[in-house]
């Protein structure tokens, strides 16, 4: 089994694998029969996901999914048929890959059934499922980690394993079953136990608060077990933290602080934001405090589950008759896949490819964009860059609990929108680490649905702009204006998405726009359409590498 760690390199959070960095750039797909492995090894990708299941259980109960596959844990004697099977499909596409499986740990149905004092209180299928709160899980998943890591460590394939992401709740994203932060019965004797020891208030923010320590507890407590059978050998990761994107009380990912301080934890990950359903002219922002986790030393994973026009639903039902889940046409995809892509390659971070239902990004096109973006990610390794960002945007994850969940979407969700088109890019913190907001930023920007002690010190010593209830439809202009008067570099004044580094320049454009109207002395173009009589044209992507 390989060797492998989060390591700051350069200056930034990045997988090692057996001592050396990775081109921190992957793909993983549900649907192996329809997976791309092979086309994506030929284009250079050495680093794979795969989704693996203790449980055939649906992964989604407010959709109701079908199932994705075997469940090792179906029966009363484990079956790793199916995991051969699925990782065996990519080590033949690429012998050396380094593979991190998503390991679903959710119980299977059987376990459920005998054990109904430890489920949530509430179904969204029919079937009640476990509770996060619940010891004998804890006790049972640990138990099902130790058969499936041990199998792993003598499988043929062990020499590929490097990593293990570990994966829950509904669409596996560590979200309750119940998607009210997982209340149960033993969530409620918890509850009542900390109330006593405590002396707080009960009160609905108390509550959620309290539900999102039992969540954040049960990741370390896992990624802690995990590291301790692979004899912190392995990096371990999980979904978790959405403070920006699931900012409604009831999400269950108000404790990121915790995570972030639990030192098992090497990685973690989110999906891209959905805001306006990934349209052009827009930035598709972070779900996570991006600089809170690099500030921890932590990798983060962006999951690009980028649509295109190859896109499907894979199932006729309702909950894929929605727009997000159709794909754009190929020229939107395009310009999607090269902002997703210029995002984690200017920011300095990991993503990988979620061709979720097989064969999104099965054409010529698509492939080749696939090819240059690692080529790209491969000598990023080489060079040192950093953060120009002088805009800090501040989120407090507890606030959110104790506000109706529309003035939480409203401050800490839709903000974003307008704050990705000031023509300069920012860096998002959590509140609790407030000291790390270094003098540098001449612009701080505060997220406040309910002000906190911890956003009134940040008030009181920098130079803010504070988003609340009532005025949390700021426009760009005003937003862009503070900067300005704050001394905020802008690299165009136009409302378009801008990415920046000390040595490349992302710019999505919203209208045509002229190449010397950027802030910048001398750029090359490195992917993008080619510039034609100087402009750049409406709703394309262009990334720069500053000259000077």
């Amino acid at each position: 089994m390989k060797k492998s760690s989060v390591e700051i390199y350069n200056g930034n959070p990045t997988l090692f694998v057996d001592g050396r960095p990775c081109a921190n750039c992957a793909y993983v797909t549900y649907m192996p029969r329809k997976a791309n492995y092979e086309e994506f090894a030929k284009r250079g990708y050495t680093l794979y996901s795969v989704p693996l299941f203790f449980s055939s259980q649906t992964i989604n109960e407010f959709g109701a999914v079908p199932s994705l596959g075997k469940g090792i844990f179906d029966g009363k004697t484990p079956d790793f048929s199916e995991v051969d099977e699925r990782v065996n499909q990519i080590v033949s596409a690429r012998a050396d890959a380094r593979i991190f499986p998503r390991v679903n740990i959710s119980p299977p149905r059987w376990w459920e059934d005998e054990n109904p004092d430890e489920l949530c209180d509430k179904t969204l299928s029919g079937n009640k499922r476990v509770c996060f709160s619940s010891d004998k899980w804890l006790s049972y998943a640990k138990d099902c980690l130790k058969i499936f890591v041990e199998y792993m460590s003598r499988a043929p394939y062990r020499d590929n394993i490097c990593g293990y992401q570990i994966a829950c709740g509904n669409t596996e994203e560590w979200f309750g079953f119940d998607m009210d932060s997982s209340k149960g019965l033993r969530a409620s004797e918890k509850y009542n136990e900390y109330l006593k020891a405590s002396g707080r208030h009960d009160c609905e923010g108390t509550l959620y608060s309290f539900l999102s320590e039992m969540t954040a507890k049960a990741i370390c407590e896992l990624a802690r077990f995990v590291k301790k059978i692979t004899c912190n050998q392995l990096a371990v990761g999980a979904f978790y933290g959405y403070s920006f994107e699931s900012c409604d009380r009831n999400s269950g990912h108000h404790a990121l602080k915790r995570v972030l301080e639990e030192d098992a934890i090497d990685f973690l990950c989110s999906p891209v934001s959905y805001m306006l359903n990934r349209e052009v002219g827009f930035d598709h922002p972070y779900m996570l405090p991006l600089a809170s986790l690099k500030a921890h030393g932590k990798l983060y994973f962006s999951e690009n589950d980028t649509r295109t026009h190859l896109t499907r639903p894979p199932f006729d039902i309702p909950h894929f008759n929605k727009p997000v889940w159709f794909g754009r046409d190929k020229k939107v995809a395009i310009e999607n896949i090269k902002q997703h892509f210029a995002r984690a390659f200017i920011n300095n971070h990991a993503f990988w490819w979620f061709d979720m239902w097989g064969g999104w990004y099965n054409d010529g096109e698509y492939l080749d964009l696939m090819e240059r973006i690692h080529s790209l990610m491969e000598s990023s390794l080489v060079s040192k860059s950093k953060s120009v960002s002088e805009i800090a945007v501040v989120i407090d994850e507890k606030s959110t609990c104790y506000v109706d969940g529309e003035i939480a979407f409203n401050v800490c969700y839709h903000t974003r929108k307008n704050l990705g088109l000031i023509g300069a890019p920012y860096d998002a913190y959590l509140s609790s680490d407030a000291d790390k907001i270094s003098d540098n930023y001449k612009a701080v920007i505060v997220l406040a649905p309910v002000m906190t002690d911890e956003l009134k010190a940040i008030i009181k010593s920098k130079n803010c702009f504070v988003i609340t209830s009532e005025n949390c439809k700021t426009e760009v202009d005003v937003l862009r204006r503070f900067c300005k008067n704050a001394g905020v570099h802008l690299y165009c004044e136009s409302d378009s998405v801008v990415y920046a580094n000390d040595n490349y320049l992302f710019i999505h454009t919203t209208c045509d726009t002229p190449l010397s109207s950027l802030k910048i002395k001398k750029l090359e173009l490195i992917l993008g359409d080619e510039i034609e009589n100087g402009m750049l044209k409406k709703h394309n992507g262009y990334l720069f590498k500053i000259v000077e």
